[in-house]
């Protein structure tokens, strides 16, 4: 269990990465699709990702903190794995999916 932890603490930050590269990817997606599809700002495309990233962060953050720091033992760092370990993942999962609904939804043909 310690291993595991150990290796999500390492890599869920850097799972932003992946969330990152997947936002840029849906959007070349998008972009290169054919005509007709709406054309929305990529201003605020960027600015979707980072409000849901933020926003999944804060809600992945507290979720963590509150169930590492639920057991009697579980220290004076318990906090941190919400803040480097369940924060991330969560950001990069409401990244991913943002990503992929808006290039999803914006190659509807307009109504």
């Amino acid at each position: 269990m310690q291993s595991i932890v150990s290796f999500l603490l390492v890599a869920a930050p850097l799972s932003l990465l992946l969330g990152i590269g997947a936002a840029v990817y849906y959007y070349l997606r998008y972009r290169r699709a054919p005509e007709p599809k709406r054309h929305p700002l990529l201003l605020l495309y960027a600015l979707g990702v980072i409000g849901v990233a933020f926003a999944g962060w804060f809600v992945g953050t507290f979720a963590g903190i509150s169930v590492a720091c639920r057991s009697p033992n579980a220290g004076n760092l318990c906090g941190l794995l919400g803040a480097f370990m369940s924060g991330p993942l969560l950001a990069t999962a409401a990244m991913i999916t943002f990503a992929r609904l808006w290039a999803k939804n914006a190659l509807r043909p307009p109504q």
